[in-house]
């Protein structure tokens, strides 16, 4: 047996209490029945978008997109930039991909649009969120979006591979992204009804310079997200010293 003094609010006068080891060491969920235990939440089902060998399920200028090294290789040139297209739509979704993008480069995604023409392959008719430096813009009007930096950039060297996480729900219009385990941004769109599903498309920025490559890998996509936060983010959403 055990004892424990516990304090008693009535005229100073403390109240030795006998507590038995088995009472102590009894958790909340012992003496249900079995089965009455609250079932585990089941965790999110992603399937690969990219198999590392080839472009099956996206369209692009094959003379632009290539394969190398278990990733997709997007080059840009002063003709204009270059967009590889899912075959696949997308409404809601969690979107996860390593990209590296060569210094004074940028990468975006496309979605919630039409798909691209063929004489307008590099223009994005949805909405627009780029990488490393975030940002986004629309487009269908060509305007800037308006979207809240919850953290500046993270990304310290440009040549290194960027861990980036994509959480879009089209029914609230709403769109966070994280780089590196960090949310750099957080948007609300004003007019969610005119969302509508479709295709993912990987885009590089037209360069007036050098050639500039970027490339993406590890694709993971989840159609149905069971949570409403940033799975690669950081407890508090802030960088370690190590990450500094």
């Amino acid at each position: 047996m055990q004892w424990r003094r516990v304090a008693s609010g009535i005229m100073g006068v403390s109240i030795i209490l006998l507590v038995t080891p088995s009472l102590l060491a009894k958790t909340p969920s012992e003496g249900k029945p079995p089965g009455q235990n609250p079932p585990a939440a089941e965790p999110e089902t992603r399937r690969k978008l990219f198999d590392g060998r080839s472009l099956r399920g996206w369209s692009g200028d094959k003379a632009r997109w290539t394969i190398g090294d278990g990733a997709i290789s997007g080059r840009s040139d002063p003709s204009g930039a270059a967009a590889l297209v899912s075959d696949d739509r997308f409404g809601s979704f969690r979107l996860t991909f390593s990209v590296r993008v060569g210094p004074g480069g940028e990468g975006s995604v496309c979605f919630w649009g039409r798909r691209p023409s063929e004489a307008r392959a590099w223009s994005c008719p949805g909405l627009a969120f780029t990488f490393p430096t975030p940002g986004g813009w629309d487009g269908r009007s060509g305007k800037s979006l308006t979207w809240k930096s919850v953290h500046s950039n993270p990304v310290k060297d440009g040549d290194a591979w960027i861990d980036v996480e994509i959480l879009a729900d089209m029914h609230t219009g709403r769109v966070r992204m994280a780089e590196n385990g960090i949310e750099v941004l957080d948007y609300v769109d004003p007019e969610p009804t005119r969302l509508g599903a479709g295709p993912l498309s990987f885009q590089t920025a037209a360069s007036a310079g050098p050639p500039r490559q970027i490339q993406i890998k590890n694709v993971l996509v989840d159609t149905a997200p069971r949570t409403g936060v940033l799975l690669t983010v950081n407890l508090c959403g802030v960088q370690t010293p190590a990450e500094k």
